[in-house]
């Protein structure tokens, strides 16, 4: 969906429409992960996410980015000292 355009300030701003967002499920589906590990990455802190009052919600593309930079960085990781961490970059449903 294309977000809504307004001038705020003189500076152009978009605004995302909450159907550009997904809750906890919808990342599990599209990312074919147990839901339970998106609550246990967000515990962490290891994966973005914002806040809409008491809803969690994820921007795929802020996910997808995080995930592609965790993976170079695993990558440099085990090439470096020949181990792997846990946080991976899975494979995306779109």
């Amino acid at each position: 969906m294309v977000g809504l355009t307004q001038m705020l300030l003189g500076e152009e701003q978009t605004l995302m429409h909450k159907s550009d967002y997904l809750n906890p499920k919808e990342l599990a589906q599209r990312i074919n992960v147990p839901v339970n590990t998106i609550y246990f990455w967000i515990s962490r802190g290891e994966i973005p996410f914002t806040k809409m009052g008491k809803h969690i919600r994820f921007s795929l593309p802020e996910v997808m980015e995080f995930f592609k930079q965790k993976t170079q960085e695993n990558s440099r990781t085990k090439e470096k000292n020949g181990r792997q961490t846990s946080l991976q970059m899975p494979e995306f449903k779109l």
